[in-house]
C-alpha cells in the first residue's frame, strides 16, 4: 500500500490459515479492494481448500507407486 502497487490485491494466493484450536490448514485467500469516495476498505475471502490439497497429494503420491512399481518391472 505504501508504493501504491498492489502485491496481492486482486490476485489469489494459496497460504496456511489457523484455526481457533491452533491447527493449520490450506486455504485460498483473495484480497480485494473497494473504493469510496473518501476512504479505501480492502475486502479479504478465504476458502478451505484441504479437499483439494488432499486430493493433489493422493494423486502425487500415485504418481510415485506407478513410476516404482515400472522401475520394479
Amino acid at each position: 500500500m505504501a508504493s501504491g502497487e498492489p502485491k496481492i490485491i486482486g490476485k489469489g494466493r494459496e497460504v496456511r490459515g489457523k484455526k481457533s484450536n491452533g491447527e493449520e490448514f490450506p486455504i485460498f485467500l483473495s484480497v480485494g479492494e473497494v473504493k469510496g469516495s473518501s476512504h479505501i476498505q480492502f475486502v479479504g475471502i478465504i476458502r478451505d481448500i484441504s479437499e483439494q490439497e488432499r486430493d493433489r497429494n493422493e494423486a502425487r503420491q500415485g504418481k510415485v507407486e506407478s513410476v516404482y512399481l515400472m522401475l520394479l518391472g
